[in-house]
């Protein structure tokens, strides 16, 4: 399975064209400059509203919880139990991040985050790293998102989830399921 996902891939953005790089995480050096580039990102107003301040209790996500989250998201590529993508630009600085929490073929969690710096690029992204779940043999990828958050409700869809009746992982939240396209042999 690890060795259909452990791909890095040249995706566009959607609204410049510009090229990104999207690639599992392991493969990228853990900088003071690549955490604080994350760090930035995770504190920019719509991603620490729908992403963070939970987790971070209303404080800003740190530089060092950069390097916790890399560190965590390699080994999980090692061990092959997530995997999780960064996304950068041409320039190899960090634009987004995109994942899939689990190895559970059945049934996964697709989740990502996107600097506003680099409108254009998660949708593309995002369906990538569907594509490379479908290859790899997930058979659900499932998302679910806070009825406010309007770009990744958008996001999702234009990738092929689509709503469902099922109880969300965070109460409140709307719950997406896009199911790998049945092959034709």
């Amino acid at each position: 399975m690890i060795e259909h996902l452990k791909k890095q891939l040249v995706i566009e953005n959607a609204l410049t064209g510009a090229e990104y790089r999207l690639q599992p995480i392991s493969d990228i050096q853990s900088t003071p400059e690549v955490c604080c580039q994350i760090a930035a990102i995770c504190n920019e107003a719509l991603v620490y509203r729908w992403c963070f301040q939970s987790l971070c209790k209303g404080d800003p996500y740190p530089p060092e919880m950069a390097v916790d989250w890399i560190a965590s998201a390699s080994e999980g590529w090692r061990l092959g139990t997530h995997f999780v993508y960064i996304i950068t630009d041409a320039y190899g600085e960090v634009a987004a991040a995109c994942d899939i929490k689990s190895a559970h073929l059945d049934r996964a969690e697709m989740g990502y985050w996107s600097s506003a710096s680099h409108r254009g690029i998660m949708t593309n992204a995002a369906r990538a790293v569907t594509h490379l779940a479908d290859t790899a043999g997930f058979q659900v990828l499932y998302a679910d998102i806070h009825p406010g958050n309007h770009r990744s409700l958008a996001c999702i869809q234009r990738c092929g989830f689509s709503k469902v009746e099922r109880e969300a992982t965070i109460v409140g939240h709307l719950t997406f399921d896009r199911h790998r396209p049945q092959r034709e042999d």
